[in-house]
């Protein structure tokens, strides 16, 4: 048969996404707090060296020793400042092994030290992989009136997939959220901003939403993924109907950004309820009869998720042999292929 042939000749990274880093970002993350501190194998609190205030001198130890630590790093105007109105507050620093560089991670006041304890003190069960206990923690945290907590929670989130953010109790100002939405110094924190509009489920936010999802889509924004997530999650069989007659089947729309819109289709299918999901599936399979040329798409990224909904219409459509490329055609009997297997 002709579609477990050309099936046998790859490999399953055919499936893997070919152009973007992340569903949300369309980058990689950075790492967070968190991820630094479980990469560190020395990690100190810092404050001012009595005998040289231009320098920092360790003054505990969370994991390793304060024994012979130098920390080359000058303490800047801000810092001193800062230090000279709150005798107790330290600066975070950590290495990778005895000899890494030191980084600086935060300024510890009085807001961050009990939730620095905190995270300490949680480190060996999240570094065995609780993800839903890590970002459980910080899910209160999004609207903190720190905003070095507030962001610090934000980042954290930011790295659930999405099954556990949609499952975590968060409390969500979608007013004070769409304020920073659109900082430029704060663009790292967009996607799950956008995201949280989404899980809000508030109608004031799905014009704000639409009209991100727009631009990012004419524009082959990094953000679009994140949009049509939020815009469905926040709508519904609305939302999925308005992105599938403005956007799927548009022919001038870019390969690149109808497929982090099928992307996001695919990422909801696995998370959505039942009435959702057929939602989902409908929409999508109308778009792929009207235009074949979604079908690699389609395999690629419901594949990567072992997500065998569409295999019969993509078995249909390699026979029908409206596939002309290559590329495309063994993406696709992949998938079919790995769905026969799965059933």
């Amino acid at each position: 048969m002709i579609v477990r042939h050309l099936a046998a000749s790859v490999v399953v990274t055919a499936l893997a996404a070919p152009s973007f880093a992340c569903a949300f970002h369309g980058y990689a993350p950075k790492p967070t707090l968190v991820d630094r501190l479980l990469g560190s194998e020395h990690v100190v609190l810092a404050r001012q060296d009595l005998a040289s205030p231009f320098r920092y001198a360790a003054v505990e130890a969370l994991e390793g020793s304060v024994d012979s630590v130098e920390i080359p790093l000058l303490v800047d105007t801000a810092t001193r400042n800062r230090f000279a109105r709150d005798d107790d507050a330290t600066v975070l620093f950590a290495r990778d092994g005895a000899y890494g560089p030191w980084t600086r991670l935060a300024f510890v006041d009085q807001d961050l030290q009990p939730i620095l304890d905190d995270i300490i003190d949680r480190l060996p069960v999240w570094e065995l992989g609780d993800d839903a206990d890590r970002f459980g923690y910080f899910a209160p945290l999004i609207n903190h009136t720190n905003p070095t907590i507030r962001t610090l929670a934000l980042n954290e989130i930011d790295l659930a997939n999405y099954e556990i953010l949609r499952a975590l109790p968060l409390e969500i100002d979608t007013g004070a959220i769409a304020e920073r939405l659109n900082l430029p110094n704060e663009i790292d924190l967009k996607p799950i901003r956008v995201l949280l509009l989404g899980l809000s489920k508030d109608p004031d936010a799905v014009p704000l939403l639409k009209a991100g999802l727009k631009s990012s889509a004419l524009g082959n924004g990094p953000f679009l993924g994140a949009y049509a997530t939020a815009l469905i999650e926040s709508e519904g069989t609305t939302g999925i109907d308005w992105i599938a007659d403005t956007f799927l089947n548009d022919p001038y729309l870019s390969a690149d950004s109808r497929e982090k819109l099928i992307e996001a289709i695919a990422i909801q299918n696995t998370t959505a309820d039942p009435e959702i999901q057929i939602a989902l599936t409908a929409a999508l399979e109308d778009a792929l009869i009207e235009d074949t040329s979604l079908a690699p798409f389609v395999a690629r990224q419901f594949g990567i998720r072992a997500d065998w909904t569409h295999s019969e219409l993509l078995t249909d459509i390699l026979r029908t042999r409206d596939l002309t490329s290559p590329a495309d055609i063994i993406v696709v009997a992949q998938y079919v292929a790995l769905a026969a297997e799965a059933e």
